[in-house]
């Protein structure tokens, strides 16, 4: 800003000597330089921008500055982890439908953690399936909102499913799908244990072929304080729900 106030007023001296009859191409001449400048300068600024956002949305990510329990709203760790990931994961649509607020006593970083893994899985997945498909869909649907006493965030992907002998595995820890080198298979146990933590659970369903859905479940009530802490619109059962799951997580 500093730079483009100089820049502007430096533009104006030299305007001022060339005086107002002064030749247009002698303006042109003067001014030419001063106008790219002006340029660069902007995309200065717009640089500018995008890394405050990004330092902003790290911040909303990690919490690093903020007390490791505390009252927040869930969809905003939710919406800073798809902001950060989505230029890592080229090729894929990353759709949210949630109202706000989502406000509940958590580990706001170790929920960020659990949202990354589950949005991290369904792109692998889907990248799976596109080996085979390479024209298959690729969108990872994100819905979250409250169904009966609990508060359900559910990660629809479009990806390879989940193959009947894998699904008694997936949440033991180093159990991983991924070829050697690609996976710890420490994602999704350690989403497991976090949500334990919070008193919730992960439910999934997967149709091989066609795609997963893993759903984190939490309690209205937190056991800190007591009392109901979120308030959102309630979403209609799904087969997703840990009644109809194909595992018993």
């Amino acid at each position: 800003q500093v730079l483009e106030s100089e820049l502007s007023s430096f533009e104006k001296t030299l305007l001022m000597l060339a005086g107002e009859d002064a030749d247009p191409e002698m303006v042109a001449m003067l001014t030419g330089p001063t106008a790219r400048i002006a340029s660069e300068l902007t995309l200065v600024r717009e640089g500018s921008e995008r890394i405050r956002a990004l330092v902003n949305d790290m911040r909303n990510f990690s919490r690093l500055d903020e007390a490791a329990w505390k009252e927040v709203d869930l969809l905003e760790g939710l919406r800073a982890t798809i902001s950060l990931v989505h230029s890592q994961f080229p090729g894929i649509d990353i759709e949210l439908a949630a109202s706000t607020p989502l406000v509940r006593f958590c580990n706001p970083a170790e929920l960020n953690q659990i949202y990354l893994n589950f949005i991290r899985n369904g792109y692998q997945a889907i990248m799976e399936r596109r080996r085979v498909e390479p024209k298959a869909p690729g969108r990872v649907s994100i819905e979250a909102g409250l169904e009966g006493d609990e508060v359900c965030l559910r990660f629809h992907d479009t990806g390879c499913g989940i193959a009947e002998k894998d699904r008694d595995h997936i949440f033991e820890a180093f159990y991983t799908t991924r070829p050697p080198g690609s996976g710890t298979g420490l994602g999704l146990y350690s989403s497991f244990r976090i949500a334990e933590q919070h008193g919730g659970r992960i439910d999934f369903s997967s149709v091989p072929g066609e795609g997963s859905c893993f759903t984190l479940v939490l309690p209205l009530e937190s056991e800190e304080n007591h009392q109901t802490l979120f308030t959102a619109p309630v979403l209609p059962k799904t087969s997703s729900n840990r009644e109809d799951s194909d595992a018993n997580v």
